[in-house]
């Protein structure tokens, strides 16, 4: 998720404050217009990954870790809903979607890096959630709603879970 959006603001802040950055999301052409925006700022790269895709997601933290030695900071911010997103409307198919990427994909990612993050005795990760994962709302959807809630519990689990090995979970919020 960091080709655009909240995400692609965020990777400009972490370059610009001197980190290396690897953003990574589905949509090659986006991915490198943000590239280009990033390396002019300093240190980045991007890899086109589909996080709910485990293999793959496996795959691209094997090529980082390999490339680069660790990773600090995981920042969890793809996400995507659907126009049919109300009970009446919504298929089980358009659950697993957003299912799969807003917080299926969110585990992937940090279970691919939490062996290198232990190692190294730290890291943080970031999960980006939005509003209505705290609150509930109705032009949300119940899929949506479900997948930014239960970022919270796995950022906590995260915390309760690995915080003995200077690894910690944060949510973030952000509304419309």
């Amino acid at each position: 998720g960091g080709g655009s959006g909240i995400g692609l603001a965020g990777a400009r802040e972490l370059v610009k404050a001197g980190a290396r950055v690897v953003i990574s999301g589905r949509t090659e052409k986006t991915l490198r217009e943000a590239e280009t925006q990033l390396k002019a700022l300093g240190d980045a790269e991007a890899t086109v990954l589909d996080v709910a895709d485990k293999k793959q997601v496996a795959q691209a933290a094997r090529e980082l870790l390999a490339r680069h030695g660790r990773c600090d900071v995981l920042v969890n911010s793809a996400g995507m809903n659907v126009p049919k997103r109300l009970y009446k409307d919504l298929t089980p198919d358009d659950w697993d979607k957003v299912i799969g990427i807003n917080l299926n994909g969110a585990l992937y990612c940090t279970t691919a890096v939490l062996p290198a993050m232990r190692s190294q005795k730290g890291g943080l990760v970031i999960n980006i959630s939005s509003w209505l994962g705290r609150w509930i709302g109705y032009l949300g959807g119940v899929a949506y709603g479900a997948s930014k809630h239960a970022l919270a519990t796995i950022t906590h689990h995260l915390n309760l879970e690995e915080g003995m090995h200077g690894i910690r979970g944060c949510v973030i919020y952000p509304g419309e």
